[in-house]
């Protein structure tokens, strides 16, 4: 059976159809359950790294 959910990086690509610049993927924590009902949780290792990359990206951002 095929799901009709969209997958993050599915997300990504539509956005990107759009025409407008900036679509960014890969940002997100790691998790797993993708919306399941029953057992979808987030690695909480994950949040450290990624609030660094992101705190990273918007200096780097604004010092250009």
């Amino acid at each position: 059976m095929v799901s009709n959910r969209i997958r993050p990086a599915a997300c990504a690509a539509l956005a990107a159809l759009s025409g407008k610049p900036g679509v960014v993927e890969g940002f997100g924590l790691q998790s797993h359950g993708s919306h399941s009902p029953e057992a979808e949780y987030v690695e909480l290792d994950s949040v450290e790294p990624r609030l660094y990359l992101l705190a990273r990206l918007i200096m780097e951002a604004a010092s250009e």
